[in-house]
């Protein structure tokens, strides 16, 4: 079968960086109906690996036969990685071509690269192993070949590396993704107790990349109900992250814009009701998030009390004013990650409750005009619409609750202007004017 010029022509132009995303998305689905001949042919005329070294994936998928093909042209070790990752691409969106692609031998590169005795190297191919263990059979095929302990061992010796505070970020947050797997084996009752000491030490560290890394990590731990069991246990007085959740509240209380902005979205996942709860659990993370709440803007006070949930939730305005005042500043990122940590916070019965409390919070999330002076006001505008969509599903959701502590969130009237609000839409109701023509002379 001739190759259509459309090939060569598609490469050449991708090559010379006048690409787009469908130039991309044909060279992939050529690629994938050629023939390994077809493809042999392909790669000996055209610089290929140059195209597709800027591809962004996305649902793009090349078969095993092009990676597998691609593989052996790789004279560089960026483009190692890149084929590395055609093949973690693929196994992500193909599970059942995994044992495949193992027995290929593309996986090795990045064995090769996770066991190298160059730190740096290693470094380099640490964010592609954290891609292949979301995946199970990723994350089983390396804890096999012994990685997870080599590179714990590492971890832990990174104190004493002249290079620690390079490498501390990138094995934290792979370690970070393992523990958000499975957080009982990494920081729980199975746990060495290894990963838990290096990032309950992080969070102290004097370097804010290293310590953020770690906020991080914990929050997208969080982010599971097992995660959240496993967390509540370490938050509690006397746990490994005891003072975790105060320190994150004094970085968005007294922060560098960038610094502050990354706290902030710590919260959307810290207090945001996880996806795959059953209803019996609802009630549960509800108490917790608001613990976890309160611990965080309450310095060293006993959330075990006997106090009312109504009381309670009292003790988190320090939170709610401090997200207040950071969502009217004039800095589009901070605005966003402010939305994103409200829009968490509504998922959660309590946080409905005190935020239509909070004076003037609610009354500014309801006000559209707030947001017309930014470029991107729609992705403003659109946070505020699905925040809006929130506090209604939960209020709903609580209605309906046999839970008497969390059946009165909000009154009649907040209820009738939440209900518009949604029924008006992203820009609400537009008032047109009525034009007068007037005659010349």
């Amino acid at each position: 079968m001739a190759i259509p010029d459309e090939v060569f022509d598609l490469v050449s132009k991708v090559s010379n960086g006048n690409g787009n995303m469908e130039d991309y998305e044909r060279i992939c689905l050529i690629l994938s109906n050629l023939t390994t001949t077809e493809l042999s042919s392909v790669f000996q005329k055209c610089d290929i690996l140059k195209a597709l070294m800027s591809i962004d994936l996305h649902d793009n998928v090349l078969g095993p036969n092009v990676v597998g093909a691609l593989n052996p042209l790789c004279s560089k070790s960026e483009h190692l990685i890149r084929v590395s990752e055609f093949a973690v691409h693929l196994v992500s969106k193909q599970p059942e071509v995994f044992k495949d692609v193992e027995n290929s031998g593309l996986f090795q590169p990045i064995l090769d690269g996770l066991n190298s005795r160059d730190p740096l190297v290693r470094l380099n191919w640490l964010e592609l192993g954290k891609l292949l263990t979301v995946s199970e059979m990723g994350y089983h095929f390396l804890n096999r070949q012994g990685v997870f302990s080599r590179l714990l061992d590492d971890l832990y010796s990174s104190a004493s590396d002249p290079l620690g505070d390079l490498l501390l970020p990138g094995y934290i947050g792979f370690f970070g993704s393992l523990a958000k797997r499975d957080p009982d084996h990494w920081l729980g009752s199975k746990s060495d107790g290894r990963f838990k000491n290096v990032l309950s030490d992080a969070v102290d560290n004097n370097a804010i990349s290293i310590s953020m890394v770690a906020f991080e990590s914990i929050s997208w731990i969080a982010t599971t109900p097992t995660g959240r069991i496993t967390l509540d246990k370490l938050f509690a007085k006397g746990g490994s992250f005891d003072s975790v959740l105060n320190k994150l509240f004094i970085f968005i209380s007294n922060s560098p814009t960038e610094i502050c902005t990354r706290a902030v979205e710590c919260y959307s996942f810290l207090l945001r009701r996880p996806d795959g709860i059953d209803s019996e659990g609802l009630f549960a993370d509800a108490v917790l998030s608001l613990n976890w709440a309160i611990i965080s803007c309450q310095k060293s006070i006993d959330t075990t009390n006997s106090n009312s949930v109504e009381d309670k939730e009292l003790l988190i305005a320090p939170l709610l004013k401090r997200l207040y005042s950071l969502a009217t500043q004039p800095f589009f990122e901070v605005r966003v990650a402010v939305f994103n940590a409200i829009d968490a916070i509504v998922t959660q019965p309590w946080g409905v409750r005190q935020i239509t409390r909070q004076p003037g919070f609610f009354e500014y999330l309801l006000n559209r005009q707030t947001e017309l002076g930014f470029p991107d006001k729609i992705q403003l505008v659109q946070a505020k619409l699905d925040i809006m969509n929130n506090m209604l599903k939960t209020y709903k959701v609580w209605s309906c609750s046999e839970c008497k502590s969390f059946q009165n969130l909000i009154d009649r009237q907040q209820l009738k202007l939440i209900q518009l609000y949604i029924k008006e839409g992203l820009w609400g109701v537009v008032k047109s004017e009525a034009a007068v023509a007037l005659e010349p002379g």
